[in-house]
């Protein structure tokens, strides 16, 4: 169903790098924006020369066309053809009832290096069983400007992903901001820290999300670090909400949506003010992953369980629960959550559960792009795992899995087909939004997948998310 604007469609204007340069004296010179050293792809390959898909310098007098991108601006809201559903009230009885009745999210983190990396492309995608991805990553520059971290794979990518959403239309897709490596820079706090930087972020990350026939932006900062980054983050927040507000009333006011990347750790969200943000965002991304391994602990242990253990508790540095609960405590409903689990393993060498370890040398990963936290050593795709001569094992009382291979001494943290059930369960319980994945590319395909694990206990309890997306 094609619904016209309101107004004519236009891209959001974005300054001049020159006009916002006269904003602030403290921003970057425009020499130093286009210089690799301020350039963090999350390859950590850097481009020497910025693609005209998304100009660094983009301004109203040269605003991204859409023919350039194979995008066009007049909007078309296709209706799904799946009827919304009420899910079961007796498997739902915990839920809240404020809860959209739309159903559950569930979603995927797609990387747009990975089609060279990892030979991965949007159309490998298990649409059918998805109702959002997660596209990353854009870059953020220390003025605001959002540049697309990697201009040729994106041209691909946004072509297949239109694709998708034509014949899926109930699937959105979102732009992911940041990431942990271009996060490592400080541009994040920079940009979030004056009027001037937070409305050429806003704008530019519209523009780009716009130009791509996106659904809405995701922003990933890893992490605020103190109080002003905190205060300065909501600021930020509202910023981008306004400028995706604008956009959405030239197509019938729809509603483009603004998430978060939430961590798990106490440490990284001791800075957020999570009462003030809820106002602003549709969902946050609970990533309930990287809680161990190699360069984040000390002992070896589990990378994304539900609860402490108390039988070896230097296993579980943190647990998604308590963080859960944290976000909950603080203003957030509990239908804004979104339970992220991981596609991959982390792995521990010559050790035992709780012990110290040896660090890993070897993973799925090219060293060069791999892991949500740069680097691919001890880092293992859900699809070769187990490994053999492993055993696959549930710890009852963290509410996690792993395997261990006695022989080598090789313990390997990650989620099965049954521990992704018993997460579900719990996210039902709870009442939370969903769940996602990062990332899909090392998914199995089939009856081994996660993802169409995930989503078919949703549709046991009711059914997937079937809120139709905006092709622009």
């Amino acid at each position: 169903m094609s619904i016209p604007p309101t107004t004519s469609p236009t891209l959001i204007p974005i300054p001049s790098l020159a006009s916002t340069l006269t904003l602030s004296n403290s921003l970057v010179s425009t020499s130093s924006i286009i210089s690799t050293s301020n350039l963090h792809s999350p390859t950590s390959a850097v481009l020497s020369i910025i693609s005209t898909i998304i100009p660094t310098n983009p301004n109203p007098a040269t605003t991204l066309s859409a023919t350039s991108l194979n995008v066009p601006l007049s909007p078309t809201i296709i209706s799904s053809s799946t009827p919304t559903t009420i899910l079961s009230p007796a498997t739902t009885a915990s839920l809240s009832s404020s809860r959209t009745q739309n159903g559950f999210i569930n979603a995927a983190y797609f990387i747009n290096w990975g089609i060279n990396d990892r030979n991965y492309y949007p159309n490998q995608l298990p649409a059918a069983d998805l109702t959002h991805v997660f596209y990353a990553f854009a870059t953020q520059l220390p003025n605001g400007t959002v540049i697309s971290s990697e201009p040729e794979k994106d041209a691909i990518c946004i072509r297949q992903l239109k694709v998708l959403k034509q014949n899926n239309p109930s699937l959105k897709v979102i732009l992911s901001i940041g990431g942990w490596d271009a996060s490592q820079d400080g541009s994040f706090s920079t940009l979030a820290s004056t009027d001037a930087r937070r409305y050429v972020f806003a704008s530019s990350a519209v523009h780009m999300m716009q130009a791509y026939g996106f659904d809405g932006i995701d922003i990933n900062w890893e992490y605020p670090a103190n109080n002003r980054d905190g205060a300065n983050f909501v600021l930020l927040l509202k910023e981008v909400r306004s400028a995706l507000d604008i956009l959405g009333n030239q197509y019938n006011r729809h509603h483009f949506l603004l998430t978060v990347a939430a961590p798990a750790e106490p440490a990284h969200y001791r800075y957020w003010r999570v009462s003030d943000m809820v106002q602003y965002l549709d969902f946050f991304n609970f990533m309930g992953y990287d809680y161990m391994g190699a360069g984040l602990s000390t002992m070896s242990g589990h990378q994304a369980n539900l609860y402490k253990s108390s039988k070896i508790p230097s296993s579980t540095a943190f647990e998604t629960e308590s963080g859960v609960d944290f976000y909950i405590a603080s203003g957030v409903p509990p239908f804004k959550i979104v339970l992220g689990m991981p596609l991959y393993g982390r792995s521990f060498e010559n050790t035992e559960l709780g012990g110290s370890f040896t660090a890993p040398i070897t993973g799925s990963w090219p060293d060069s792009s791999g892991g949500t936290n740069g680097g691919g050593a001890g880092v293992w795709d859900y699809k070769v795992l187990p490994k053999a001569g492993a055993t696959e094992i549930y710890a009852i009382d963290a509410g996690a899995t792993y395997s261990y291979d006695a022989d080598t001494r090789e313990l390997i943290s990650y989620d099965t087909v049954d521990q992704v059930r018993r997460k579900i369960d719990y996210v039902l319980s709870m009442g939370l939004a969903g769940a996602y994945f990062w990332e899909a590319s090392a998914d199995r395909t089939g009856e081994g997948s996660l993802i169409l694990t995930s989503a078919t206990r949703f549709r046991e309890a009711g059914s997937l998310d079937s809120t139709a997306n905006i092709v622009l």
